[in-house]
């Protein structure tokens, strides 16, 4: 093995791997590969920590205390500034319900098991919701974190082991981490991204560089040649690679590999990439690429808090976060990671003084988010009016249980209006969760007439039958359901109405609105009779028809309602800013937005209420008039950009069922 001490070389891979990381999160399209910056950074600690423990494990002066008193040193300090930083800063940015989220957040960062939580609520760069996490990006940090605390560990128990037997166990457990992601990617990608399992292989790789796995490179051509190929499939990754792109697995494969061919390539010559990042801009960008990375996120998510932001910065405003991150890593470089890590020479923090300070700071750090989760995230730091405001449209409804034909008897279905006391239902309700978020409003329609309804709805899953959605969490079960409650209904007997209510616009297009993401909504064939080449308008057409064939002899009426508007933003969120900031409620679309988007799937409703003489409700005209409606009388109608809040589905539901049955009044 070649130990060479500092690299010079090394320090310019971080700038290499954190740059794009910042521009790409800073929205600059050019860079929307950047977060493979993170895997590049996995494979150089993967080498430089195998390398330090092999050293002293062979040169028998290991010691696990000396270790992660250096962990210590070197990742503590800065990341405990950023965190009491974050606590401060968006206690004057955040909505309570963000800041609830941000401690426990800040909780799992400092018990280095981040990345799980982010698993397990399913967050994303790329997602709405990254625009109030402000420490979504430590999930890095507990990756490397698991890393160091077993890695060292394993190392310690087979250090008796022959050296080449010690690099097979390392191959091993990187060929099986490898083979895990590329298994998961397709079938589990959240999993796949955030959890250590997955990502061992990318530290692995620069494990056995430094166990010597790779021969040394005697030739300078070739090591010109290694070097180079290294940075291409970097920039390769890097402006090629984009968030639709499954990853990590088999797309992570150039970064890491780019970055082993150049600190291979480094081991044994000084090559002309290894020069490049030498220059003193690189190697100072990579002295405080550690600090850089801690900040940049805090300081965008708060930029676009400040601005409004529902898409990417605005040009002046990313320039400005850029500085600012710089002006902020340097500072926490040279006067907070510096004095810390800087250990020997009588400097005033010895081992005692780095343990007691980490208990101390990282005690007091979880008391402070614990405090956020435990107060709600300090809801009276919104004037009266305004909390009680946002506190509603975010509270969800108290009638949100999924309801199957299974679910019935049990009974969890929402037994709505009048109570079900054995008497027969007068009314079915099916949809998705539209539908399901408008449970109050068709529980006060129902009650005022003394009728009886169920609720039928599953998240994502339309009410059609012969075909199913392929992009959504429910995908599985959708059409299996929908088939067991039509038989269910035959052989329930006449009702007098069902009702049919559904997100129809995202259907019929298979898209979301501008500004929101998630996945798609992409209809495929389940009969042999539905169109195999048809688009999602045309599938949606069959599969409506299908339905309506199938409940239509079982209800007196049957009444469709169209789609409610999709804002195209978090409305409590953006809304409630505004008003904190003495701005005027955000933009909606209006009557034109809403026939624009929804044209295709009111064209099929109308259609099919037509044919099967069913009642088309149209609520367009109800919400926009002609700008789409957000709030009235100082309550917001919506719980998110599409789902109605309580209060909106009280108010707007029962005006759309009256609509419906006006002509029979």
């Amino acid at each position: 093995m070649n130990f060479t001490g500092y690299r010079r070389d090394i320090d310019g891979l971080r700038t290499l791997a954190v740059v794009p990381v910042v521009l790409g999160h800073a929205g600059l399209g050019l860079f929307a590969g950047g977060f493979v910056g993170v895997d590049v950074f996995f494979v150089i600690s993967g080498f430089l920590i195998t390398g330090i423990l092999v050293r002293e494990l062979d040169e028998g002066r290991f010691s696990l205390i000396d270790f992660y008193e250096r962990r210590a040193r070197r990742i503590l300090p800065a990341l405990f500034v950023v965190l009491a930083a974050c606590i401060v800063v968006f206690w004057f940015l955040l909505l309570p319900q963000h800041y609830e989220v941000m401690g426990k957040a800040g909780i799992a960062s400092l018990l280095f098991s981040s990345n799980i939580y982010f698993f397990r609520v399913d967050s994303a760069y790329f997602g709405n919701g990254a625009a109030v996490q402000p420490l979504l990006h430590t999930w890095s940090l507990a990756v490397e974190e698991q890393f160091y605390i077993v890695f060292p560990v394993l190392l310690w128990l087979i250090a008796a082991w022959r050296r080449t037997s010690r690099t097979l166990l390392v191959a091993g457990l990187s060929l099986a981490s490898f083979a895990l992601v590329v298994w998961m990617v397709p079938r589990h990608p959240v999993a796949a991204f955030y959890l250590t399992p997955t990502r061992v292989w990318e530290l692995g790789l620069g494990a056995l560089l430094a166990l010597g796995a790779f021969p040394a490179l005697r030739h300078r051509l070739l090591a010109e040649l290694v070097a180079a190929a290294g940075l291409i499939a970097i920039a390769w990754a890097v402006f090629t690679l984009d968030k639709t792109d499954p990853f990590p697995g088999l797309n992570a494969l150039a970064p890491c590999l780019g970055a082993v061919a150049i600190i291979w390539a480094g081991q044994s010559q000084v090559t002309l990439t290894g020069r490049l990042l030498s220059t003193r801009g690189m190697v100072g960008i990579g002295l405080i690429s550690y600090s850089l990375y801690l900040v940049h996120w805090p300081v965008l998510v708060a930029a676009r808090i400040l601005t409004s932001a529902r898409g990417n910065l605005d040009p002046v405003t990313i320039v400005i976060c850029l500085v600012l991150s710089l002006g902020l890593a340097w500072a926490s470089w040279r006067f907070v990671e510096r004095p810390f890590r800087a250990h020997e020479g009588g400097t005033r923090f010895g081992r005692r003084a780095i343990f007691a300070l980490s208990g101390a700071g990282g005690a007091v750090l979880l008391g402070l988010f614990a405090l956020l989760m435990v107060k709600d995230g300090f809801p009276a730091r919104l004037p009266a009016g305004l909390e009680q405001a946002y506190t509603q449209a975010t509270t969800r409804l108290d009638r949100m249980d999924r309801c199957h034909v299974g679910r019935i008897a049990a009974p969890r279905c929402p037994a709505l209006g009048a109570a079900l006391d054995g008497g027969p239902v007068d009314v079915l309700l099916i949809g998705d969760s539209h539908l399901q978020w408008g449970t109050l409003g068709f529980d006060d329609w129902l009650m005022a007439r003394d009728l009886r309804g169920l609720a039928f709805h599953e998240a994502g899953c339309p009410p059609v039958l012969g075909v199913r959605r392929i992009s959504g969490a429910s995908d599985a079960t959708c059409h299996p359901q929908t088939l067991e409650l039509t038989d269910w209904i035959a052989e329930q007997g006449p009702v007098d109405m069902i009702v049919l209510h559904a997100r129809w616009a995202m259907f019929a297009e298979g898209t979301r609105p501008p500004g929101e993401d998630g996945p798609l909504a992409t209809l495929v064939p389940v009969d042999a009779a539905a169109p195999a080449d048809g688009d999602n308008a045309e599938l949606m057409r069959y599969g409506l028809d299908r339905m309506l064939a199938a409940i239509r002899p079982h209800a007196d009426r049957i009444v469709l309602i169209g789609g409610i508007p999709e804002i195209g933003y978090h409305v409590p969120t953006f809304a409630t800013r505004a008003l904190m900031a003495g701005r005027p409620l955000p933009d909606t679309p209006d009557l034109a937005d809403y026939r624009q988007r929804n044209a295709r799937a009111q064209a099929i409703l109308t259609e099919m209420a037509q044919k099967y003489g069913a009642i088309h409700v149209d609520p367009g005209p109800v919400f926009c008039t002609p700008d789409c409606r957000i709030a009235q009388d100082g309550q917001f109608l919506y719980f998110d950009d599409d789902h109605l809040s309580s209060f909106g589905s009280r108010l707007m539901i029962p005006q759309l069922l009256d609509l419906a049955l006006a002509p029979e009044t």
